[in-house]
C-alpha cells in the first residue's frame, strides 16, 4: 500500500468507521484483520516506505512460518497430499527434497499440477516425470557419497546428541537420509539424545 494511503487505512482501524463507496455518510465497523506479507516490515519502516504507527495498530498475534527449504521434511507428505496418490519412486523423492523449493508450498503445488498432466494423474512419480528445473538442480545431479561406516556414525550421533539434523548437516546429505544410513547399521538414534536409553 503506498505510504500516502496507509493513514487512512489507519484511522479506520482506529476509529472503527468507514465510508463506503458512494455513500454520505459513515458506519462502525467491527472487523479483525488478518495480514501476511513476505517484507520485512520493520526495514520498510526504516526506509520511510511503512508507517510505524500503522504497523503497530496492525502487529498483534505473529506468526513467522519459515520457507519450505526449512521444512523439508514436510515436503513429500505435501506433495503426496496435492498429489492425490502415494506411488512416488524412491529417485522422485530424493529429488524432491533436494530441490530448494525458492517458490514454497506454490511452487510445489505447481510442479504436481505438471506431474498430473504428463503422467496421467495416477500413475507412478518418477524422476525423468518431474520438471527439468528439480532435475537439473546441483543437488539433485550430484554424485551420492557412500555410506559412512558404523563406527562414524556412532561418534556423530555421540558428539551431536542424536540431533540427525546436525549429523546430516556434517555429512552433507538430507536428515531423511540420515536416518536411513541409522537404520540400516540397526542404531537407535533415540539413544543418543538426552533422556534417551541406548
Amino acid at each position: 500500500m503506498p505510504v500516502d494511503q496507509q493513514p487512512a487505512l489507519l484511522r479506520t482501524l482506529q476509529e472503527g468507521r468507514v465510508r463506503p463507496v458512494g455513500a454520505d455518510r459513515e458506519i462502525d465497523i467491527d472487523v479483525r484483520v488478518v495480514c501476511a506479507t513476505h517484507r520485512d516490515l520493520e526495514a520498510l519502516v526504516d526506509a520511510g516506505h511503512f508507517r510505524r504507527d500503522l504497523l503497530m495498530r496492525l502487529r498483534g498475534a505473529t506468526l513467522v512460518l519459515p520457507g519450505l527449504a526449512a521444512r523439508r521434511d514436510e515436503v513429500l507428505s505435501l506433495f503426496r497430499h496435492f498429489l492425490g496418490h502415494d506411488r512416488i519412486t524412491t529417485a522422485a523423492a530424493e529429488t524432491l527434497l533436494l530441490y530448494g523449493w525458492p517458490g514454497n508450498v506454490r511452487e510445489l503445488q505447481h510442479v504436481v499440477e505438471q506431474v498430473r498432466i504428463f503422467s496421467g494423474g495416477d500413475g507412478e512419480v518418477h524422476h525423468a516425470g518431474l520438471p527439468e528445473a528439480l532435475r537439473q538442480t546441483p543437488a539433485a545431479v550430484a554424485p551420492r557419497s557412500g555410506r559412512p561406516t558404523q563406527e562414524r556414525l556412532h561418534q556423530l550421533a555421540t558428539t551431536h546428541a542424536g540431533n540427525v539434523s546436525r549429523i546430516a548437516s556434517e555429512l552433507g546429505v538430507h536428515r531423511q537420509q540420515a536416518y536411513r544410513w541409522f537404520q540400516a547399521c540397526g542404531i537407535d538414534i533415540t539413544g543418543y539424545r538426552p533422556g534417551g536409553s541406548s
